[in-house]
C-alpha cells in the first residue's frame, strides 16, 4: 500500500511539461556544426549568448517560447556560445540574434531581444528570408546584343548549384560599388553559352572589354579582391593613357578595397597642372607595377584624408597612407619611392592625424609607437618586421608612430611600446620583444574578438577619464587566485558594458600604487569613473548582474 501511494505521488510531481520542453529547447551548437547546418538549409537565425549570464539566460528563455512559431515559417533556430566567431562576423553586442544567409551575409537583430513580439516579427520576416537579385539576369542573345554595342560589361555566369548561389550574394553585395564606376553588371544562367566562352568553371566573372572576354581567376566570394578587379579592369581599360580623376565615392571605395592605390591630390593652381602632366608619364609604370593611380581636384575630398597642401602625392597600402616628400616634377624620384613602397618589406608609418582617424574608425587597430635610433626601438621593430606579412594574412592592420607627443596623448610613458586599440581602448603589450611568435598570438588574439578586457598604464587610464564620461577600471593582482577570478568572471560583461544606452569603457590595471592614488587598499576592486569623479563598487565582484545594475544604475544618474 505505501508502495503504490509512493508512485502515485512521484507520478504526480513529474512536469506534464518537461517533455514537451525539451522538445522545443533550441539547439546548441559549435562553428562546424553552425557552418554545415548553413550549407544545408541556406539561411538560419542564431541566437548567440554567453555562458554564466543571467541576461543571455533570461532571453534564452523568452526565445524558447517562440521557437516553435518560428518553425512554423520554416525558420530553424539555433544557439552558439562563440563571441570571437560572432565578432569575425560584425557582431559587436552580445547577446545577439541574427540571420545567416552564408557565413559571409549576416543580419543582425538590433532591436529589444527581451521583447518576444519583436523578436518573431523579424524571425519571420520574408524580407529578411529573401535571397537578393538585384543584378540584372539576361538571356544569351541580349548578352551578346549588349556585349557588341557596350565597351565594357561586367558578367556573371552562374548555375544552380550551392557555390553559385554564395558566390551570387557576393556579387550582389558589391553591386552598388560597381555603379560608382559606371560597370555595366549582368548575371546569366546559361551553361551552352559558357561552353562558347570556354569557361572553365561554373560559377564565373567575365570582364568583356571590346568584345574581348577576361576571365577573373581568384575567390569568387571575396568581395574586396572582385571589386579591385573589377574597378582595375575599368580603369586601365581607356584606349587613352590618362589617369582618371574620381569622386567621393569612388575613391572612398577605391581606398577601402584596393590593396595598391596612388592618388595625386590637386587644386587649380598652374603647379597643380604642371605636377599633373608630369604625373600622366608614368602611368604605364604604375600598371606594371600593379598600382591603380587616379587624381583627385576636390578639397572637401582631400581635407577628408588630412590633405591640406595642392598638389600632394599619396600611396595607399591597404587603406594606409604614405605621403610623398620628395620633388613631384623628378619622375625617377617618384617612381623609386613608389618601387620602395610596393615591394618593401615594413610596417607603414603613419602621422598623428592619421593615427587619430583610425584609432577612432577601426574595430581594431595594432599600433607601435618607437623612437628612431633608440635601441630597444629597433629591435622591436625589427622582430615586429618580420610579423607584418603574418599580420595581413589575419586582416589586421598594423602601423608605426615616431611622434613622442602623440604617444603622450594616448598615456604611453616609455617607447617602445606596442598597443592593440579595441574601439578606442588601448590594450598595452607588456612582453619582450625578442620572441616575434609571442607577439603575433598576442596581437592576433586581441585583434580577433576574444573576451578579454584590456589592460591599460596609470597614464592611459588618465587619459580615458579625462576624454570618455563613462570608464570603469578593475584593480587587481594578476599573482592572486581570488584577481583572477574576478577577472574570469567579469570577461562576461565587457560586451554589455560597451554596449549600454552610455558606453562604459572597462580596463584593468595591475599597478597597487596607481590604485592607492584613487583610495583603492583592496585588491581586487573595481572604480567607477563618472565624469572624472571615482566610486568604488562594495557588491560582490563575482555578481555580474549587480555589477551592470550598478554600472546602468551610475550612468543613469548622471544624465
Amino acid at each position: 500500500m505505501f508502495k503504490l501511494i509512493l508512485f502515485i505521488l512521484l507520478f504526480k510531481c513529474v512536469d506534464p511539461n518537461r517533455h514537451k520542453e525539451d522538445e522545443s529547447s533550441i539547439r546548441d551548437v559549435n562553428q562546424v556544426q553552425l557552418d554545415r547546418l548553413l550549407d544545408d538549409a541556406g539561411y538560419l537565425a542564431v541566437y548567440w549568448y554567453a555562458r554564466n549570464c543571467k541576461r543571455s539566460e533570461n532571453i534564452l528563455k523568452g526565445l524558447e517560447t517562440i521557437d516553435d512559431d518560428a518553425a512554423e515559417s520554416s525558420v530553424s533556430l539555433v544557439k552558439i556560445n562563440d563571441k570571437r566567431y560572432g565578432k569575425s562576423l560584425g557582431i559587436k553586442k552580445f547577446p545577439a540574434l541574427t540571420f545567416m544567409k552564408n557565413d559571409e551575409d549576416t543580419l543582425i537583430f538590433e532591436g529589444d531581444l527581451k521583447n518576444k513580439e519583436e523578436v518573431l516579427e523579424f524571425l519571420t520576416d520574408e524580407d529578411n528570408l529573401a535571397m537578393p537579385e538585384n543584378i540584372e539576369l539576361v538571356d544569351a542573345e541580349t548578352l551578346i546584343d549588349i556585349v557588341e554595342q557596350e565597351d565594357l560589361v561586367a558578367v556573371f555566369f552562374y548555375d544552380e548549384s550551392k557555390v553559385s548561389a554564395k558566390a551570387l550574394e557576393s556579387m550582389e553585395n558589391i553591386d552598388d560599388d560597381t555603379d560608382q564606376f559606371n560597370i555595366k553588371f549582368l548575371r546569366i544562367n546559361d551553361p551552352e553559352l559558357a561552353d562558347d566562352y570556354s569557361l572553365p568553371s561554373i560559377p564565373a566573372l567575365v570582364f568583356f572589354r571590346y568584345e574581348i572576354p577576361v576571365v577573373y581567376q581568384g575567390d569568387l566570394q571575396d568581395e574586396s579582391e572582385v571589386l579591385e578587379w573589377l574597378i582595375v579592369q575599368r580603369t586601365s581599360a581607356d584606349e587613352q593613357d590618362t589617369v582618371e580623376f574620381v569622386n567621393t565615392e569612388q575613391m572612398d571605395i577605391m581606398v577601402e578595397n584596393m590593396d595598391y592605390l596612388l592618388v595625386i591630390f590637386l587644386d587649380n593652381s598652374r603647379m597643380s597642372k604642371k605636377v599633373f602632366d608630369i604625373m600622366e608619364t608614368m602611368d604605364d609604370d604604375c600598371d606594371d607595377l600593379g598600382v591603380s593611380f587616379v587624381a583627385v581636384r576636390d578639397k572637401s575630398l582631400a581635407a577628408k584624408y588630412t590633405i591640406d597642401e595642392f598638389p600632394t602625392l599619396v600611396y595607399f597600402e591597404k587603406e594606409i597612407p604614405s605621403v610623398f616628400d620628395g620633388d613631384l616634377e623628378n619622375v625617377r624620384e617618384v617612381l623609386d619611392w613608389m618601387v620602395e613602397l610596393v615591394n618593401g618589406d615594413h610596417i607603414e608609418e603613419v602621422n598623428s592625424d592619421i593615427l587619430d582617424k583610425f584609432i577612432a574608425t577601426k574595430t581594431y587597430l595594432a599600433v607601435l609607437f618607437y623612437t628612431e635610433g633608440e635601441d630597444t626601438s629597433m629591435q622591436a621593430l625589427q622582430t615586429l618586421e618580420d610579423i607584418d606579412d603574418d599580420l595581413d594574412q589575419y586582416g589586421i592592420m598594423f602601423v608605426k608612430i615616431d611622434d613622442t607627443k602623440e604617444a603622450e596623448e594616448y598615456g604611453i610613458e616609455e617607447s617602445p611600446a606596442l598597443v592593440v586599440f579595441e574601439n578606442g581602448i588601448p590594450n598595452l603589450y607588456d612582453g619582450e620583444w625578442d620572441s616575434a611568435e609571442e607577439i603575433l598570438d598576442w596581437i592576433i588574439t586581441e585583434s580577433t574578438g576574444d573576451d578579454t578586457i584590456e589592460t591599460v598604464t596609470g597614464n592611459m587610464l588618465d587619459v580615458l577619464v579625462d576624454e570618455n564620461d563613462h570608464v570603469a577600471v578593475l584593480f587587481f593582482d594578476k599573482n592572486d587566485e581570488q584577481s583572477q577570478d574576478v577577472l574570469e568572471s567579469l570577461e562576461h560583461i565587457d560586451d554589455d558594458a560597451v554596449n549600454f544606452e552610455f558606453s562604459i569603457k572597462l580596463v584593468k590595471m595591475d599597478d597597487p600604487d596607481e590604485a592607492e592614488e584613487y583610495g583603492v587598499t583592496e585588491l581586487p576592486s573595481l572604480l567607477y569613473f563618472d565624469k572624472m569623479i571615482p566610486n568604488i563598487y562594495t557588491g560582490d565582484l563575482m555578481d555580474n548582474e549587480a555589477i551592470l545594475n550598478w554600472m546602468m544604475d551610475q550612468t543613469s544618474g548622471s544624465h
